[in-house]
């Protein structure tokens, strides 16, 4: 496992247990755990971004919709962008997610937007991606 897999593991765990990302719940017993469906929206966006690139994977992965299963994937998408962020050492706004965080990084940043660092930002986000299905894995899973 690489080193930066390494360090994000423990700032996933730290934002997965943040009360404010609505991602801990009680399940019908009572357990505090997380949905199990989060397992599969990590996947499915590394999945994407290797198939179908990062631009349209994250637009496609960050989609407002008003229904549970989209208000799930965007707290999800808030929480792994205040990840990345927190690796990096940036500040973001509160609920700004992925497709906010590459946009402001990289859209409005005319140097920033070269191949070599969206490519760097592809890297990085599969190894978010890596690190929070590891540290979701520490997590009591509930079906809905």
């Amino acid at each position: 496992m690489n080193k930066q897999i390494n360090e994000i593991i423990p700032l996933a765990i730290q934002e997965l247990n943040n009360q404010d990302n609505n991602l801990l719940k009680c399940d019908k017993e009572g357990k505090i755990g997380i949905d199990k469906r989060i397992n599969g929206y990590i996947a499915s966006l590394g999945t994407a971004i290797l198939q179908s690139g990062l631009f349209a994977s994250i637009a496609f992965f960050d989609r407002e919709q008003k229904d549970g299963e989209e208000r799930l994937k965007n707290d999800l998408s808030k929480t792994m962008a205040k990840t990345m962020a927190k690796y990096f050492g940036k500040e973001i706004e509160k609920d700004y997610k992925l497709i906010d965080l590459l946009l402001k990084e990289y859209v409005e940043n005319d140097e920033a937007l070269t191949a070599k660092n969206l490519k760097k930002f592809q890297k990085d986000l599969l190894n978010l991606c890596v690190g929070y299905k590891l540290a979701v894995r520490t997590f009591y899973l509930y079906e809905e």
